[in-house]
This record gives structure tokens, sequence and C-alpha cells, in this order.
């Protein structure tokens, strides 16, 4: 080679170690986040502090208390317009596949939703993420795949199994009805013996593991408690199967820069109410508050279900900070996990939405198409990208139309996974990353019973 120029024969190999090099370079720079996606039940959009909470504790009403969702609201963004679906199992089945409720088939809390929800070749939010790559664990009210017999559940369709769609780590209720109670006395499990039918397998409800083990925290279970029943409270050993999985997976991202998926999905605070109350100091975080004897019975049973599950969320949330537990922070993924919490649909009618202004005085509640009943609390945190310097800065509030097709999309563009063909859902990568332009949706359409909705940019026609 004279004079720098390169031999014809050897540009085509320049070339390609150069594009090599270059692509390597780009995937550096997009690091993929873990994600937390952290669901309930029924919550209705005004019952965190950002959306009414905090006003009525600033003005001497009653309130409920979620210090945890609060603070991830303070460092992250607050979407105001978030939605769901009117009811449980449409929300769930657009929310895995990216498809409007219309486009699935669970547009309603229809019986047979468990035989047919989830098609074989439908791509879940666990399909797309563990091909790409992601260790991937669902825990809580999953609505599909099972029978709803209390004593000998069955699985009755293999094709909509959470094990069928990508999930690995598995604990799990697999009908809807089913989990409409709190104390089931088996729950699915995965990973499971070998040939399990489906990859799951039937265990005792039991918070035996995270007895007298001091890797586990005792607020808010109360687990060591001599009165805790022997029959767990379900979202307790979804919490702790969760924060086993978050731990470890968080310990072999420093290692190894393998990102995580992990979905829990509480059935809090879902109907009924009153088992809370078979357990031990299930209303302790209220001992305090002069407002609580006040309230009525179902409204105490409320809150003591949402503060519960604030709780054990905020262990989550430190476990990202401190995967070990050693209170050494130098381990800390949270600033590479995007958390995203989010309700299937608003709240019920009942004495919690009077009391406790459970919906933010919207019209409307739970199976209704109007705010009420289809506005949710969303709530994303991702400190890599969203701070105070950020384009969208942390502790704000927008009111752009978030539905929760939208996350599956918007998973797929941060993991550098292919969006599937056909989908409603629009992804919110510009708005969380500060990069490119937003996608607006034209307008989003609710259904539920002979009636419908649809909105556009402010306004609803009904």
């Amino acid at each position: 080679m004279k004079d720098g120029i390169i031999p014809k024969m050897k540009r085509p190999t320049f070339f390609a170690c150069s594009i090599t090099f270059l692509l390597a370079c780009l995937s550096l720079d997009a690091k993929r986040p873990n994600i937390l996606y952290l669901y309930v039940d029924d919550l209705g959009w005004g019952s965190i502090g950002p959306n009414g909470q905090a006003d009525r504790r600033a003005l001497g009403e009653p309130y409920v208390m979620t210090p945890n969702l609060d603070r991830l609201a303070a460092a992250g963004i607050n979407f105001r317009r978030g939605y769901g679906c009117t009811v449980c199992s449409p929300a769930r089945s657009s929310q895995q596949t990216g498809f409007h409720q219309g486009y699935t088939f669970a547009d309603r809390n229809d019986p047979d939703n468990a035989k047919k929800a989830i098609r074989t070749d439908d791509l879940t939010m666990g399909d797309v993420l563990s091909k790409a790559g992601y260790h991937t664990g669902y825990w809580g009210k999953w609505g599909y795949g099972g029978s709803k017999d209390m004593q000998n559940p069955t699985l009755d369709n293999l094709q909509t199994l959470p094990t069928s769609h990508g999930y690995q780590s598995v604990v799990a209720e697999l009908h809807h009805v089913r989990a409409h109670t709190f104390f089931q006395p088996t729950l699915w499990h995965a990973p499971a013996r070998p040939r399990a039918p489906g990859g799951l397998e039937l265990k005792p409800n039991s918070m035996a593991p995270y007895q007298n083990n001091k890797a586990y925290p005792d607020y808010p279970a109360a687990q060591n408690h001599p009165d805790y029943p022997k029959v767990a409270y379900c979202d307790d050993v979804y919490a702790f199967a969760a924060l086993d999985f978050v731990r470890r997976q968080a310990v072999r991202y420093r290692e190894s820069r393998e990102p995580f998926f992990a979905l829990f999905a509480a059935q809090i605070p879902h109907a009924p109410f009153a088992e809370i109350q078979k357990l031990p100091q299930w209303d302790k975080a209220y001992g305090n508050k002069a407002f609580f004897a006040k309230l009525s019975p179902q409204s105490r049973q409320w809150c003591a279900m949402v503060t519960r599950i604030d709780a054990h969320f905020g262990n989550l949330l430190a476990a990202l900070e401190d995967p070990n537990g050693d209170g050494d922070q130098s381990d800390s993924v949270a600033k590479d996990t995007l958390v995203v919490f989010q309700s299937d649909n608003g709240g019920p009618r009942g004495s919690n939405r009077e009391e406790l202004g459970a919906n933010g005085g919207l019209l409307g509640s739970k199976g209704s198409i109007y705010e009420g009943g289809i506005r949710v609390p969303t709530i994303m945190r991702w400190p890599e990208k969203i701070h105070r310097n950020s384009k969208l800065k942390a502790g704000t509030s927008t009111d752009l139309v978030v539905d929760c097709s939208d996350l599956l999309p918007t998973f797929c563009e941060l993991a550098g996974a292919s969006v599937p063909l056909g989908i409603s859902g629009v992804s919110l990568a510009p708005t969380l990353t500060g990069k490119g332009r937003q996608r607006i949706r034209g307008f989003l359409i609710h259904e539920t019973n002979g009636h419908a909705s649809i909105i556009r940019d402010r306004y609803k026609l009904i």
C-alpha cells in the first residue's frame, strides 16, 4: 500500500469491519433497559398522591397512603391521561398483545376468555422480550388458560398460558374468577417439573419459603407473625417471588448486562375487600390516622389493601437500588431500569369512591366508558433518560394520551426488538428517551355492552 491508498481488493473487508465497529458502538450506546412493570387491579385514577390524594391530605380530608408510588411519580413522569379498558380481561389481553380490545378475543369479561383470549400466533410482551434476550417473569393475575375450580384447577388451553408466550419465571392465577379471592389454596408455578403440561405445576399457596428468613422484609406481609394464615394472602406470595427474581436478575445484569423484564400483576385492590382482615396487623399503617376509624369498613379495608401493595412495590424498588441488600448501593440497577406503574381499569363503585375520591372526581366507574371507568393512574420512571435536565423532566406530568396497548411497542423499541405487525399500540420511546418524533394517535376508542366512546385530543364523544 502506498501513500495511504487502500488496495481495491481490501476495500470491502475494510468497509465491513468499519460497519461492524460502528454497529458495535451504536449497540453500546443504545443500552437496553431492564423493565419492571407494576400492575394493579381496579385502582381508580385518583387513588395516588399526584392525582388527588396529596390534595386531600393537604385539605385535612381522608386519604389513602401510597408513599412509594408518590416517590416514583416524583422521580418520573405522571401520565395524567393514561387509559386501560372498562374491565379486567380486555385490558390484560390488550396490554399483552398490543391490540385494541376489539381486535382481541377478550373484548369483555366473557366466561370463556380463559380458553381463547390469547391465540397461538399472538406475540405478547413475554414473547418479544424473551426472544430479544430478556429474562422474563410474571407474577399475579394472568386470567387465561386455566379453570376456575378452587380446589382442583386444570389447564384448559395451553395456547393462552404465560409459559406459552415467553414468560420463564411464573407464579400466577390462570382464571380471572379464581383470582377474585386472595386465599386460593394453590397457585401455578414455573419453572416446573420435567414434562409438566404447559410448563406449569400447582404448588400450595404458602409463605413458608419466606418465613423466618432475614432476607425478606417483614413489612407489609408480617409473614413471621404467629397469626399469619397457613394459606397465604396471594399478593404476598407474588410479591416475594417477584422480589427474588428482581434481586437475582439485577445481580446478573451487573455481571453480564443481560436485561430482565418483570411484570407483577397484583390482584389488589379488586374485591373482596374484607379478606384482608384475616391478616395480622392488616391496618397497622393507619394506626395513628384519626380519620381511619371514621371510614366505612369497606373504605378501611380498601385503604389497607392499597397501602399494602404500595409497600410491596417499595420493596421491589429498594431491590433495584441495592440488589444484594448489603446497604451498599454501588450495585444499583435503578438508573438502568424503566419502571412502569398502571391499573387495568378505573375504580368500581363503592364507599372508597365517595369517601376517598378514588376516581379523582371523574364521571363513571369500572365497567363504563366514562372517564372514571377507563382512565387509569400511569407512572413511568427511568433515571437514565428522565431526570431534571431531560426533555421531559422528572417530577412532572403530561397530558399525552397513553393506552395500555402502547406498552408492547414501547418495550420492543427500547429492547431493540421487532414490533409485531398490525398492532394498535403506539411506541412511547421517543417521549421516554427524548429522541425522535413522538407519534400522536389520531383517536382512541373504548367499547362495552353496546356503548362506545372516541377520544381525540382533548375531546371525547360518547
